[in-house]
Parts: structure tokens; sequence; C-alpha cells
């Protein structure tokens, strides 16, 4: 389907229904907890997730964040995907507890 000259595809809606359920998810967390999300990749490995882009022209989410664990500061990695196989967790995580700053801050979303 086009739309505004461009060919609509899975990822599209795959990135437009992970968008609005982490706004709904972000909304309806209670006070005391902070939402976050998590890639995990094929071996099991989480990533913090801090953005995530959608590459229209590629039909591709590119998924930026870090690997490191609780407060501690991780490598910062990019993972490129298609939108079938991006498996994504939202979670609740106590507020009093340390949490690594990136992740009190809201997770961004961009169209390319």
């Amino acid at each position: 389907m086009q739309v505004g000259g461009r060919r609509r595809t899975d990822a599209n809606d795959y990135f437009d229904m992970l968008r609005g359920r982490y706004e709904e998810f972000r909304e309806a967390a209670p006070d005391d907890q902070l939402p976050v999300m998590r890639y995990y990749t094929y071996i099991g490995h989480e990533i913090r997730v801090g953005h995530v882009y959608l590459y229209e022209e590629y039909g591709t989410l590119l998924i930026q964040g870090d690997d490191g664990q609780g407060d501690q500061p991780g490598n910062p990695c990019e993972v490129i995907v298609h939108s079938h196989s991006a498996q994504v967790v939202l979670r609740y995580l106590p507020r009093e507890a340390e949490h690594f700053e990136g992740d009190r801050r809201p997770i961004g979303f961009t169209a390319r």
C-alpha cells in the first residue's frame, strides 16, 4: 500500500504498534514503577533499548541501546533487525531501585 508516496510495509505496522504500545504501557505505569524496554538476541543477551529507528526503504528496524546490567553502563549496541524477528519485552522496574540513567529517559522512536 502506498502512503504519502511511500510503500507501507510490515515493518511500518510493527513500528507503529510498538511505539503505540510503549506509550500506552508508559502512561499506565504505577507511580512506583519505571517502564523499560528490552531486546533479547537469539542467544539471550539483553539490550536495554534507548531508541528504535524504522528504515522504511529496507523494511528494517535499528534498535540502539547498551548491554549493561542493573545500574552499570554497558557497551553501546546497535541491532539491525527485520520486524518479523524483533522480540522486545516491555516491563516495569521498581522506581526506587538503582537504575542506569538511560532507563529513566523515555524511549525514542524515529522513522527514516
